[in-house]
């Protein structure tokens, strides 16, 4: 089995988690985590419109069901809450997505906003965490970030 890894800002993984995820990725503009096992790409984050240290959004693509280690939820978090000095993450999604709202709000999301009709079989679900409620900062790293 190979060595696990994570890793940001790699071009080649955000086209991939963006083809997974059905979002859009600019490198110019986004920023991304990856989660390896070697040179493969499991799955990750893209980070989009940040906005000066208050907010941003976050967009999860895997190709793999157990591409997240205690790790990469730490990194996943402590990328926009430490080192972007974000307020509040956002994630957006179909309602009809039930096992992602699941994974979602079992993460610590919450859900602070509903449109209707945002998606062409269902609602646009705004979801929210604030740092102060994120409890993935405090898990201990096995090596140094």
């Amino acid at each position: 089995m190979s060595h696990r890894s994570v890793v940001f800002d790699d071009i080649d993984a955000g086209f991939k988690i963006a083809e997974w995820s059905d979002v859009n990725y600019d490198p110019l503009h986004d920023s991304v985590c990856a989660s390896l096992r070697g040179t493969e790409v499991l799955g990750g984050m893209i980070y989009k419109d940040f906005q000066d240290g208050h907010c941003c959004t976050m967009h999860v693509g895997s190709s793999h069901p157990n591409f997240c280690t205690k790790e990469f939820l730490w990194s996943i978090f402590y990328y926009p809450f430490v080192l972007r000095r974000c307020k509040v993450v956002f994630g957006t999604l179909p309602s009809y997505n039930l096992h992602a709202l699941k994974v979602d709000l079992k993460l610590g999301f919450k859900e602070v906003a509903r449109v209707p009709n945002g998606f062409a079989n269902g609602d646009l679900v705004v979801l929210a965490m604030y740092k102060d409620e994120c409890r993935y900062l405090d898990i201990a790293m096995r090596r140094k970030f």
